[in-house]
């Protein structure tokens, strides 16, 4: 006969994670090469610390000096943003669609005031969380700076919504993302074209451009699929881009208003949508369990024509809520197209390009 003895297992018996850090740091503080070195590696890494701060505070006073200054006496109207009123998810501003999306609001509401002259009557107010979001990342900080200069609109800290002068809270609950109507983003688009010197396509010939992402979400053989666009499609003339941090805002709004088709993954670059012209085309593809109609609305309100691709079954909402707490990782899975259906989609809108051009 065998005997077997069983043991109970209590948890109560196994240490708690505390403890066995405890022994561990213990045993480790008695040998002699730790006591000898830990003073130098926290010494370094304070000394790597205070350097990477000094050069950030470095930095951020560069950005801040290039924010045009103004006696705030002179300011008649302000659209004002607040970490209080706009919603959480528009605390960080580091975000480009974030950015255009609340300045939109303003430029609606500055417009019916016929105060979009470009003086310094009208501005827009940050408070100071969001004044600091601003330039938080070097590539977004001079993307919103280049903004807002094309824009001729000053930007500046307050600590208080202005009490004795117009103001309007850009982002209040239950508005409508963007513009407040069409008017409103032909009209900014105008203004930043002047500015930043585009010239928009007057070209008889169908441009069509496809955007690939930097670092995900990525059309998978997407240079493939650019040369075969360009061998189905010998009259257009076809173009590839990948939009490095480095690209400034004239050179992305430039390109983009000269297309007439555009292909891209969903991702913060499909806000220069804006600069393309009216009855331009874009068609933005989705990963597997991702999908949002928020382009759709700026493209609407915009003249472009918007349509989606999804990489996925025929219910893209229903698959986006059934893993919405999965979105943010799966929003950044790459996307497979076929050529076929490609070049379906892109003949379709060359018909119906040739319609918007009648």
């Amino acid at each position: 006969m065998v005997a077997i003895a069983v043991h109970e297992f209590h948890k109560e018996n196994v240490p708690s994670f505390f403890h066995q850090a405890k022994v561990r740091y213990s045993i480790l503080v008695k040998q002699r090469w730790f006591r000898v070195l830990a003073p130098w590696l926290l010494a370094t890494a304070w000394l790597v610390w205070g350097i990477k701060k000094q050069h950030e505070a470095v930095r951020l006073r560069k950005v801040r000096a290039q924010f045009p200054r103004f006696p705030i006496s002179n300011v008649s109207y302000w659209c004002y943003l607040d970490t209080e009123g706009t919603g959480r998810q528009y605390r960080s501003t580091t975000h480009m669609p974030y950015t255009v999306d609340w300045v939109a609001g303003c430029w609606s509401w500055l417009e019916s005031h016929n105060q979009t002259s470009g003086q310094a009557q009208v501005a827009v107010g940050l408070d100071r969380n969001i004044y600091q979001n601003f330039l938080v990342r070097p590539q977004s900080a001079q993307w919103n700076l280049d903004f807002f200069q094309a824009l001729k609109i000053p930007v500046m800290m307050l600590r208080d919504s202005p009490k004795d002068r117009p103001v309007y809270f850009s982002r209040p609950e239950g508005r409508e993302p963007w513009f407040g109507n069409s008017q409103s983003c032909y009209s900014m688009r105008e203004r930043l074209w002047e500015s930043l010197n585009v010239q928009p396509s007057d070209d008889k010939d169908v441009h069509i451009g496809l955007v690939e992402q930097k670092s995900k979400r990525f059309i998978l053989d997407s240079t493939t699929l650019t040369q075969d666009l360009a061998q189905k499609f010998p009259n257009a003339t076809v173009s590839f881009r990948i939009f490095e941090e480095d690209v400034s805002l004239a050179d992305q709004a430039s390109w983009f208003a000269q297309q007439d088709i555009v292909v891209m993954a969903h991702g913060a670059a499909t806000t220069n949508l804006m600069f393309m012209r009216p009855d331009t085309q874009i068609l933005e593809l989705f990963p597997r369990n991702f999908f949002t109609e928020r382009f759709q609305i700026l493209a609407a309100q915009c003249g472009v024509h918007h349509d989606w691709y999804y990489d996925g079954g025929p219910n893209p909402k229903q698959d986006m809520m059934d893993h919405f707490d999965e979105r943010r990782w799966r929003r950044d899975q790459n996307i497979h197209i076929t050529m076929d259906q490609l070049k379906s989609r892109v003949e379709q809108m060359l018909v119906n390009l040739k319609q918007y051009r009648r």
